[in-house]
């Protein structure tokens, strides 16, 4: 089962197909992120084709690991600890490409900040994919 990282980078991805500016941001990317965070199962972010996709489990090859505490790494999505402070004091690793890192920052801020709408269909659809998270 997801953790409240997996939970809301999943979130994150699905919106992110949503988001235009993200889609374009990834349009001539090719990337995973594996995800390895103490206190939850690991899970990925695939880039390919200006599409953002998610998964439970780990990546046959990863471009970029990012590693930490859970309840770090949540505090750094929610905006608790500084994201720079972080990795600085290396409370989050990153192995591989630190350019391919702030990649993954600067597309995530690019759905956050993000004024895309979604549909009432497409809201519905998202809770009843992820209705068994929504019960943790």
């Amino acid at each position: 089962m997801l953790g409240k990282c997996g939970f809301s980078i999943k979130l994150v991805t699905w919106y992110a197909n949503r988001t235009e500016d993200a889609k374009e941001a990834i349009s001539d990317e090719e990337k995973t992120y594996q995800f390895e965070l103490k206190g939850e199962e690991p899970f990925y972010v695939q880039w390919k084709n200006g599409e953002a996709s998610f998964a439970e489990g780990t990546a046959e090859k990863a471009d970029v690991r990012l590693q930490g505490d859970s309840d770090v790494v949540f505090k750094v999505l929610i905006g608790e600890i500084d994201q720079d402070d972080a990795y600085n004091t290396k409370k989050i690793e990153i192995v591989g490409s630190i350019i391919d890192a702030t990649k993954l920052r600067r597309w995530a801020d690019l759905v956050q900040n993000s004024e895309s709408p979604v549909t009432r269909a497409e809201l519905f659809a998202m809770f009843k994919d992820m209705s068994g998270l929504l019960m943790m």
